[in-house]
C-alpha cells in the first residue's frame, strides 16, 4: 500500500494587545537554568507566568516599566517592552 503525503497547514494566531503597567515581577528558580516568572500588572487583576530556561530575557523587566502584552488564542502570549501598538490600523506578522 503506498503512503500519501498531506500538505503541512499552517495556523494563523490572532492577538489582542494591550500596554499595561508592571505592577510587580518575582523571578523563582525551580531547577538548575530553569525559572519561573511571575508578573502582575496595574491595569488587570489577572496575573501571567512562564517558564524560561534563559532569564537574561526577562533582566530589563521592573516594577513600573511601560510593557506590551499580546494575548492570542492557544494560549500563547506575547511581551514587548514599552508601547508598541501600531496606531495606524496595519496588521502585524509574527513567524513562528
Amino acid at each position: 500500500m503506498k503512503r500519501r503525503y498531506f500538505r503541512g497547514r499552517k495556523f494563523l494566531i490572532l492577538f489582542d494587545s494591550k500596554v499595561l503597567t508592571i505592577k510587580s515581577i518575582y523571578r523563582k528558580k525551580i531547577a538548575k537554568e530553569k525559572y519561573i516568572v511571575f508578573l502582575h500588572f496595574n491595569e488587570t487583576n489577572e496575573p501571567y507566568s512562564c517558564i524560561t530556561n534563559n532569564i537574561g530575557l526577562l533582566k530589563g523587566l521592573k516594577k513600573g516599566d511601560l510593557v506590551t502584552l499580546h494575548v492570542g488564542n492557544g494560549g500563547y502570549v506575547s511581551i514587548e517592552k514599552g508601547d508598541t501598538i501600531k496606531q495606524d490600523g496595519s496588521i502585524r506578522c509574527c513567524v513562528v
